[in-house]
């Protein structure tokens, strides 16, 4: 949600700062530099929002409570020892290495079979 919030304050700034009329009624001259109005109107709408999506999550007991569940469950969990998940990580690793390699073999075949029967380019 908050980057939603973040990627349409920075659509809302390139809509206002993308038009011909940038130069001329959406900059104000400030010591040898300018700020973009349409920069600090959309980084106000960002700040507005973080603020009432900030209050929107912390007010909430629902999610504290959540949290708080998620946390107990956390240690109920039964984690695998690191050999146990080497052993697995091993075993998807080369299956998807010979997975991949039988494809690309498949892959050759075909196409060698498609240009011999005179499909292929």
């Amino acid at each position: 949600m908050a980057l939603f919030l973040v990627f349409g304050c920075l659509a809302l700034y390139n809509y206002v700062t993308a038009g011909w009329w940038t130069n001329i009624l959406f900059t104000v001259p400030v010591a040898e530099s300018q700020i973009r109005i349409g920069m600090l109107v959309s980084l106000g709408i960002c700040v507005v929002g973080a603020i009432g999506l900030y209050g929107l999550v912390l007010n909430r007991p629902r999610l504290a409570d959540f949290l708080i569940e998620v946390e107990s469950e956390m240690y109920k969990v039964a984690w695998p020892s690191t050999s146990e998940w080497r052993g697995s990580s091993f075993v998807v690793i080369l299956s998807v290495v010979l997975m991949g390699m039988f494809l690309f073999l498949v892959d050759q075949l075909l196409t060698v079979l498609m240009q011999v029967l005179g499909f292929g380019s």
